[in-house]
């Protein structure tokens, strides 16, 4: 009988963090700065499976504040302001730098450290044509 009460009593705590820690990301979601429209809808999305998870499994008090929490969260999230630039898919014709592809897409070279990370490109000197490219859209 102490296992089962111990068992029970683990069950409680693990549900309970389990709940604090979704509603915790929601409360830190709107805050966070992100690169793409894409990774704030992600991020977002990871939350709101989090949200629904928990509401399977709590009473109706709790199930109510964390719908409420959801629809704040999709409200906020990446937010009505917000002129974040979206993932697009980019495939250079030739063999080049990856300052000029910079130049190409951008006009600048702000965004080209942006470039090679996201690609993990290994030798930005040299990016191959013909591969697609995941790149920020250049309206933002």
């Amino acid at each position: 009988t102490t296992r089962a009460a111990e068992q029970a009593a683990y069950d409680v705590l693990l549900a309970t963090v389990r709940t604090l820690v979704a509603i915790q990301a929601a409360d830190v979601a709107p805050g966070q700065a992100y690169d793409s429209l894409d990774a704030a809808l992600e991020a977002r999305d990871a939350v709101l499976v989090m949200l629904d998870e928990q509401a399977e499994s709590v009473g109706d008090g709790t199930y109510t504040a964390l719908v409420q929490l959801r629809a704040d969260l999709v409200r906020a999230v990446p937010g009505a302001e917000s002129d974040l630039p979206r993932l697009v898919s980019h495939t250079s014709g030739a063999t080049v730098p990856s300052l000029v592809l910079a130049h190409q897409l951008y006009g600048d070279l702000a965004r080209e450290a942006d470039l090679v990370a996201r690609n993990r490109i290994h030798r930005p000197g040299f990016i191959l044509g013909g591969i697609a490219l995941e790149v920020l859209s250049a309206s933002d």
